[in-house]
């Protein structure tokens, strides 16, 4: 499990690999390499996103401190990320598929960050507000 939670660290050296080069090219030609790229990539924001949340339990928690730091590191690489694609367009795509992935990811990414940071807001509060025992109970 705790190579899991790694996935945060290794998100950094992977952002943006697919978007320059020869590999483009390459995904788009081949359909089943296509799809599995799609695949990866979704599954990768699933994994990163549970290891922000932690809906399973886990032996070891990283602060929430952390996780905001780590969380809000990845925002900006994503932003910069879809700005990149946005100046440099992939060399096997058009300029108008280009720009429209990079506002699905500029713009669809705002929509899951604000859901994260929205949940992991909500985890931190449950951890961190006064519990009160039934013996003290103002109803």
């Amino acid at each position: 499990m705790h190579i899991c939670q790694a996935d945060q660290l290794i998100k950094f050296a992977r952002q943006g690999g697919l978007s320059r080069g020869e590999a483009t090219s390459f995904i788009h030609q081949h359909f089943l390499v296509h799809l599995l790229v799609h695949v990866h990539v979704f599954l990768a924001g699933c994994v990163f996103t549970a290891s922000m949340i932690y809906i399973d339990p886990t032996a070891y928690r990283f602060s929430y401190s952390f996780r905001f730091m780590v969380l809000w590191i990845a925002l900006a690489a994503h932003e910069i990320l879809a700005q990149y694609i946005y100046i440099h367009p992939p060399t096997s795509t058009s300029i108008d598929q280009a720009n429209i992935g990079r506002m699905v990811m500029y713009y669809g990414g705002d929509v899951m960050d604000v859901a994260i940071i929205y949940l992991l807001c909500v985890h931190w509060f449950k951890a961190t507000r006064f519990r009160t025992s039934a013996f003290f109970s103002y109803d």
